[in-house]
């Protein structure tokens, strides 16, 4: 029996049938946010261990209204 990834309550019929890891769009929208934070912070560090300054990073602020047009805008280095 599959279990939503966020709650662990039963994943109803018509959701497995799509092959949805989640019960609701609500949990898969708040999982998808949570793995996006999580991938920033990895390239912050990232980036820092090369040298960069993260304050330099900007993230549009309408990212969090819409998270399938997020850019991550990064200026090129002086000298590179």
């Amino acid at each position: 029996m599959k279990e939503c990834l966020a709650c662990h309550k039963k994943i109803g019929l018509f959701r497995r049938l799509a092959s949805k890891r989640f019960c609701c769009q609500e949990h898969e929208e708040t999982s998808w946010a949570e793995l996006q934070k999580l991938a920033v912070m990895r390239l912050n560090q990232a980036v820092n261990g090369a040298g960069f300054d993260s304050d330099q990073a900007i993230v549009p602020s309408e990212a969090a209204a819409n998270p399938q047009q997020h850019e991550l805008l990064t200026p090129i280095p002086a000298g590179a």
